[in-house]
């Protein structure tokens, strides 16, 4: 068993642990401290590796993309956030994003630990590197 304290429920390392077969449990010992229990419940189901193969990295189709979603964009920049604010702060963007728009997400390196997330909630990416900092997403429904 394994057990992490910090000051917030780690949502998205249990969404990972959890496809790799892990069962947990928090509890919150008050406002800033949670302590979450992992322990090993099945098989993992992780698809990263797939996902990350998929022709969704890349350049391919950008501009076609960004055409299509020019009327209904939404941007989000999270290079200044640190570690796991930024994957947070994409899929609450995501939850609250109308009907048929696209997330467009300025970062600071491709989130492989997102990509497993938002294959399973429905979405597809194109990523295009900027540069050796800084990574441009675009989110949509798949």
């Amino acid at each position: 068993m394994l057990k992490i304290i910090n000051t917030f429920e780690p949502i998205p390392l249990i969404g990972l642990l959890k496809k790799k077969g892990y069962g947990h449990w928090t509890a919150a010992l008050g406002d800033t401290c949670y302590e979450t229990y992992f322990f090993r419940q099945t098989k993992p189901t992780d698809d990263t590796a797939s996902i990350l193969a998929a022709p969704q990295a890349g350049e391919a189709g950008w501009e076609a993309l960004l055409q299509q979603y020019q009327n209904g964009l939404q941007q989000l920049d999270v290079r200044a956030l640190e570690m796991p604010q930024p994957m947070i702060c994409i899929l609450d963007a995501l939850a609250q994003l109308p009907h048929g728009q696209a997330l467009y997400v300025r970062h600071k390196r491709l989130p492989l630990y997102l990509l497993p997330e938002l294959a399973q909630r429905g979405y597809a990416y194109r990523s295009r590197e900027v540069s050796e900092t800084e990574v441009h997403l675009l989110i949509f429904p798949n």
